[in-house]
């Protein structure tokens, strides 16, 4: 059986980067992921897509990747982050221009959309939010909808983010 190296390169949006580069320098590593994102972030994120739309993803992903793409490409460690936030795309696209920068080629730099269903609020009204059972239509100011993985075991009382594929239920943000 094949075995892989996997680092944690972050456990939050504001994580040191140090103890990350020091793992893609000396880990061999594999793959390095940076944990980033939770239900606060993406509501920072969604703010600061709406002053610009290019923004969104987390800002200090210029600083991170300005550290990290060279060490990806050196030492041919894969990233995976969700440090794209409230906008993947623009990440994705930002992260491209400082590889283009820094000259580091030879990348594949992806991300995944989808999650954003701000525009379908009207679909989900009357679905209870898991934090008060209010329906959604009853919250005012909704800032942004999105899908998240969320499952409660029979024996839970409270419900928890899944860490693997269980059921899709929209969490709103609230501004």
């Amino acid at each position: 059986m094949k075995k892989i190296r996997i680092g944690s390169g972050a456990g939050y949006a504001g994580d040191r980067i140090e103890p990350a580069v020091e793992l893609m320098e000396k880990g061999n590593l594999d793959y390095i992921i940076f944990e980033c994102l939770a239900e606060r972030t993406v509501a920072i994120g969604q703010q600061d897509k709406e002053k610009d739309p290019s923004k969104g993803y987390n800002q200090l992903l210029d600083y991170r990747m300005e550290k990290i793409l060279p060490l990806m490409a050196k030492n041919k460690v894969k990233v995976i982050t969700n440090m794209g936030a409230a906008n993947p795309v623009s990440a994705a696209e930002r992260t491209c221009e400082i590889a283009r920068k820094l000259g580091v080629g030879g990348l594949k730099i992806a991300c995944v959309t989808g999650d954003d269903i701000t525009d379908e609020l009207d679909k989900y009204e009357n679905e209870k939010v898991l934090e008060d059972g209010t329906l959604l239509k009853e919250k005012k100011d909704v800032l942004i909808l999105r899908m998240s993985i969320w499952v409660r075991r029979a024996s839970q009382k409270r419900w928890k983010r899944a860490p693997i594929l269980s059921l899709p239920v929209a969490f709103p943000i609230l501004h």
